[in-house]
């Protein structure tokens, strides 16, 4: 008994050897997969990081400006960020939305005639927005465009207001000053009452005088601070991306290389040899580790390049990587196992990634989500998956081994499919 476990034993590396250089060389066959593993870690980090950090481009926009004075020309002279195409021909307002239809632009505005004799009457004037409403994030981003692209001036306003509501009080309490002085001089109960009058008016002109235009234009503003002092917006944003990309690749490449394996025999062969299921899994597990590595690496160098920095844990990093390797790993073998063909298994990859997509944090907050979202997006890997990779760039502290049993279940669940296969 013992002489057959060591002959098991000194025959087992061989195999797994020979299943590892199966796995390389498939990989180089499929051209396609090769080139995928490689390009879209740095393809997608590059647009992400531009999502992130740039500026958007410069976008065309057409402005009907039937006022058509001054202030509106300033107005419309500080608009930064757009190519402007304005125009004041009486059947604008229409064209401008014939345009928006054929996609000629995002969004326009509309000047109505009075604009400017409204805000000089110290009134509420309107400025109207016209957008593509089939694409449901113009609207948003329109009027924030606008309001950002209208702060100037409407901060010159309020400033202009401020200073003749100054004026005028400082002329107004000259005036109360000398009532004051000549209510001073006169006896009786009625002049008293007076000169209680004038004190009061008095007053209330000296708070006009010290009025702050920053008070108007804001009454109250707040203060972001990230807990993480050293870290940029482009610095967090590897561990989502690289999270999502890595489940994707992974769940691709291992259940394509499983119907692979399956149409070849290989597992026939295996029992007919020295070698175990055990080995097989362990070569899978082995090879797309070095190719979660890889793309981190290749990830982190794009990063890099773009001016992020990292403390990185190398412990943490180690672990986090054999977690995200491992689990993506075992569900890819898994969705190889149960589909019928190639087709069959990158559909189910899609249809696990897209939807963790979603409940990534990538492009809105988990947070923010219905309680049953949130629920899914927390006992999804995922979530332990990005929070891993933060820990090891940035947040630091340990790691919670409880996640391992995660990928032990499903090493167990593999290689229950993989015997009776």
């Amino acid at each position: 008994m013992i002489g057959r476990l060591f002959r098991i034993a000194s025959t087992f590396p061989i195999g797994v050897i020979g299943l590892l250089r199966k796995e390389y060389d498939l990989l180089f066959t499929k051209k396609k997969y090769l080139y995928l593993s490689i390009l879209l870690p740095i393809i997608l980090s590059i647009i992400y990081i531009y999502t992130l950090t740039g500026n958007g481009a410069v976008l065309d926009i057409m402005i009907c400006d039937y006022d058509n004075t001054a202030l509106t020309k300033e107005a419309l002279d500080g608009f930064d960020g757009f190519n402007i195409n304005k125009n004041s021909d009486i059947d604008c307002e229409s064209t401008l939305k014939e345009e928006i239809r054929d996609r000629k632009y995002l969004f326009g505005l509309v000047i109505e005639r009075g604009f400017t004799e409204r805000l000089i009457n110290l009134k509420q004037s309107e400025i109207f927005i016209y957008y593509d409403n089939s694409n449901p994030s113009v609207a948003s981003l329109a009027t924030w465009k606008i309001d950002s692209a209208l702060g100037p001036i409407k901060k010159r306003l309020v400033y202009s207001l401020v200073e003749e509501v100054q004026d005028k009080s400082t002329s107004a309490k000259d005036k109360t000053e000398i009532a004051l002085g000549i209510s001073e001089a006169l006896e009786g109960d009625i002049f008293n009452n007076l000169k209680m009058s004038i004190k009061g008016v008095d007053q209330d002109l000296e708070r006009m005088q010290s009025l702050d235009p920053a008070f108007v234009t804001a009454p109250i503003i707040s203060n972001a601070n990230g807990v993480y002092e050293k870290y940029k917006t482009l610095d967090v944003g590897i561990a989502p991306l690289y999270g999502m990309l890595s489940m994707f690749m992974l769940l691709m490449l291992c259940s394509t290389g499983v119907m692979y394996d399956r149409k070849m025999k290989l597992f026939f062969r295996i029992r007919a040899s020295n070698s175990s299921m055990i080995g097989y899994l362990l070569s899978k597990i082995m090879f797309f580790f070095a190719v979660a590595v890889a793309q981190f690496i290749f990830i982190l160098i794009v990063f890099f390049a773009f001016g992020a920095r990292y403390e990185i844990g190398w412990i943490l990093l180690l672990k986090a990587l054999l977690f995200v390797s491992l689990v993506n790993t075992l569900i890819g073998v898994l969705i190889g196992l149960i589909s019928d063909s190639e087709g069959v298994a990158v559909l189910f990859s899609l249809i696990i990634t897209l939807p963790l997509l979603l409940l990534s944090g990538m492009f809105y907050p988990i947070e923010f989500m219905p309680k049953i979202m949130q629920f899914f997006a927390k006992i999804m890997p995922l979530d332990a998956e990005v929070l891993m990779i933060k820990k090891a760039l940035i947040f630091g502290g340990t790691m919670n081994n409880f996640y391992f049993i995660a990928p032990l279940v499903l090493a167990i669940i593999c290689l229950w499919f993989l015997r009776k296969k």
